[in-house]
């Protein structure tokens, strides 16, 4: 992951592995809902939560190893209701 971090090259690529993670995460919100995959809200949601937990794993390298990883992890969708819920749009 440090390798991630810090040459650019492994970065970009990660970032079309999550493109395409948000393509299938995407897909499958999509069928829960019963809507389409390319529905804005659903790529906003998907790709809100996939920078989110691709900020943790950055953070988790470099600030916090000695913290549990899939706990971090599992706490990224709370933080990101807990402070987006309450605010007004716009």
């Amino acid at each position: 992951m440090r390798l991630a971090r810090d040459v650019p090259a492994i970065r970009a690529r990660m970032g079309e592995n999550v493109a395409v993670a948000c393509g299938v995460m995407s897909q499958a919100l999509a069928e829960r809902d019963g809507r389409a995959a390319d529905d804005l809200e659903i790529r906003i949601v998907v790709a809100a939560l996939l920078a989110a937990w691709s900020e943790a794993i950055i953070t988790w390298v470099a600030e916090q190893p000695h913290q549990d990883l899939a706990d971090l992890l599992d706490r990224t969708p709370g933080l990101l209701s807990a402070n987006f819920s309450d605010r007004p749009a716009g």
